[in-house]
């Protein structure tokens, strides 16, 4: 760590950092953390960086962070992140607070021509002409005292975050940009503050797809039951239950505990207690009307070769994306492409804003046949039909 760093264990140390940071319009902010065996992240290292000041902030120490809370939610500070969806829903987590405004630069670099989720490193490169050392990515951070080197990469993480929030907001302001991210970064602010709501998860089971809409009423009781009993003992909840583990039981609907330790690998990961209380998971799913059972959403019907429109869509994104040096994911994002593709137009982004005028008319043009492309000595061409 260099000499002009601060490793900050206290609080008095931390309201001195905070009064060197007084005027600052900017503020660089990373989180180190571990969450291999609990389901909420372990939050083990803050750092913090303005133009002239830098700090590894210690939360295993006894400290107040809770004297953070108004410069991280001044209106005046914007909250530099690199890919920091994690990060500030651990702000959220440990103080109770939303960063803003935030600024995250792997975004922003989707719109100036990089790579899609481009890392740091390739920024630091790109904008300060600095080769980062590799990570250590099995590094302990919950271990204390804290190595040299551990405290090197953190302060490296926000080191150079302010100069490259500076160049790629003035790159940004001159391509006129700036604002097309604006309505992103507010609504990633607020993103932070929504939890996991039980009765929510089912949706997010891998494998469900082949379930009926009986069998998903029985799923999601136990995705909910799982994601409470994860959040109430501090447990991953694939250490509850894995998902395939879910949707048998959702498959078979087991009532008794004979029938339910039937199924494999449950007999040794449920116990008893668990296990009837999946039994009466399901037994409130079986007590439910049909009207109440949970339906995969549908989408409205178009008559369309889905395979043909999604090669169609994607060659029309990627040649507006090589013309406006703009990441193809950013200016389409896949999922919403589907969306289209199916006729659900409801809240996607490609329909508002800046993606509707840059490709948002364009696709629905194609969908709808008033579009086409062809070759023309082997470059892509558009024009009207």
């Amino acid at each position: 760590m260099r000499n002009a760093d601060v490793h900050i264990e206290t609080t008095e140390a931390l309201l001195d950092f905070l009064s060197q940071c007084s005027g600052t319009d900017v503020l660089a902010i990373d989180t180190e953390f571990i969450r291999e065996k609990t389901y909420y992240p372990q939050l083990c290292l803050l750092q913090f960086a303005t133009r002239e000041h830098l700090a590894l902030v210690d939360p295993l120490a006894p400290l107040d962070l809770g004297v953070l809370g108004p410069l991280l939610v001044n209106p005046a500070v914007t909250k530099v992140f690199h890919a920091g969806d994690q990060d500030r829903a651990l702000i959220f987590q440990e103080m109770g607070l939303v960063a803003s405004p935030v600024f995250d630069t792997q975004w922003a670099s989707m719109l100036l021509g990089l790579p899609t989720q481009a890392s740091l490193s390739t920024l630091v490169h790109r904008y300060r002409g600095i080769v980062l050392p590799k990570a250590d990515s099995f590094s302990d951070w919950s271990a204390r005292p804290l190595t040299t080197r551990q405290l090197e990469y953190a302060a490296d993480d926000v080191r150079y975050l302010p100069g490259i929030y500076d160049l790629m907001r003035e790159e940004l302001e001159l391509n006129g940009r700036l604002t097309w991210l604006q309505q992103d970064f507010e609504e990633m602010a607020l993103q932070a503050a929504k939890l996991n709501e039980p009765e929510e998860m089912w949706s997010k089971v891998k494998h469900a797809s082949a379930l009926s809409s009986r069998q998903l009423a029985s799923l999601r009781e136990v995705a909910a039951w799982r994601e409470r009993t994860a959040q109430a003992r501090n447990l991953p909840r694939k250490w509850v239950l894995p998902d395939e583990a879910l949707v048998e039981i959702a498959r078979n609907d087991p009532e008794d505990l004979e029938a339910l330790f039937r199924i494999r690998g449950l007999r040794n990961r449920l116990g008893q207690l668990w296990a009837r209380e999946v039994l009466r998971a399901l037994e409130a799913a079986r007590a439910l009307p049909d009207d109440a059972w949970p339906q995969r959403r549908r989408t409205k019907s178009r008559t369309t070769d889905t395979a043909a429109a999604r090669e169609l869509m994607n060659a029309l994104v990627q040649l507006r994306a090589r013309e406006l040096h703009i990441a193809p994911s950013y200016l389409a994002p896949s999922s919403e492409l589907k969306a289209l593709i199916a006729g659900d137009e409801e809240n996607l982004s490609l329909l508002s804003g800046w993606r509707l005028e840059l490709i948002g008319h364009e696709l629905k043009a194609l969908l709808e046949g008033r579009l086409a492309l062809w070759l023309s000595e082997g470059v892509l061409k558009v024009g009207s039909r």
